[in-house]
């Protein structure tokens, strides 16, 4: 459990479960801060050209791309059997160039290169195991930034037999503890509210809701689209820690909204 100066403070029943992306965008950050426990969905299938793997950052003011090659696996391949592919340490290397060239003029750009080289710190990362990247880069974020959130494997947990998604989301909730799944917006329309009620566990959807600049340099409006690598650059971390107390919690179970 979280001490008590949690970021958000104790919401020591709050869980969150959600596929493993590498530098994901900001609102996927807000979430991991939180909760209590983020539940790492590596059980799910990973799905070829989806966002795991992907992203984009800021360059010369166009949207800009970037992909991290993995092994090629069985269309219905978890988390658990995907690694970084023979080509990786290459491909990373021109993700470097890439990104010291868009952050130029980031007061903080080595924060951008130091949370990659936490995440893939060996010579050669080429077959490493995407889950155990994501927990590296997770961990070296929330030291970066000063927020602490516990992590579990839902591969940790007993095997999955139930035939829904939903089911099953709501039984790793309940054995880690929780009461209170919290999961992204655009999620809303995957989950019965319900079905929580009957378990006994309460059901909300995170909103970004982002402040204005107050004439500040950094482009707030861009980040939340954008890699955490790009926010890193132009962001201190006491600047990104105060950001992602920027949403709004809406509990479908009660029909009520909380801001932070």
């Amino acid at each position: 459990m979280p001490e008590p100066d949690h970021v958000f403070g104790d919401f020591s029943k709050r869980v969150a479960v959600m596929q493993p992306y590498l530098f994901p965008y900001f609102p996927y950050v807000q979430l991991l801060a939180c909760v209590d426990i983020f539940i790492i969905f590596d059980t799910a299938q990973f799905i070829a050209r989806g966002w795991a793997n992907r992203n984009a950052i800021n360059l010369n003011g166009n949207r800009h791309s970037f992909a991290l090659p993995v092994e090629k696996h069985a269309r219905s391949a978890p988390f658990t059997d995907i690694r970084f592919a023979n080509n990786f340490d290459a491909e990373l290397c021109r993700i470097r160039t890439t990104l010291d060239h868009a952050t130029r003029v980031g007061e903080f750009r080595s924060a951008s290169q130091a949370l990659i080289d936490k995440t893939f710190p060996a010579p050669s990362n080429a077959q490493t195991p995407f889950v155990l990247a994501f927990e590296r880069m997770a961990g070296a974020l929330m030291q970066y930034i000063g927020f602490e959130t516990k992590m579990l494997r839902a591969s940790q947990f007993s095997p999955r037999s139930e035939t829904s998604a939903q089911d099953y989301i709501m039984r790793l909730v309940r054995e880690a503890g929780g009461n209170h799944y919290i999961n992204p917006i655009g999620g809303t329309a995957l989950y019965d509210s319900g079905s929580f009620v009957q378990q006994g566990l309460s059901l909300s959807f995170l909103k970004t809701m982002p402040k204005g600049d107050d004439g500040e340099k950094a482009r707030s409006h861009l980040d939340l689209d954008l890699s955490i690598l790009d926010s890193l650059a132009y962001h201190s971390p006491e600047d990104i820690l105060h950001r992602l107390r920027d949403f709004i919690l809406i509990d479908e179970t009660s029909r009520q909204t909380f801001g932070n």
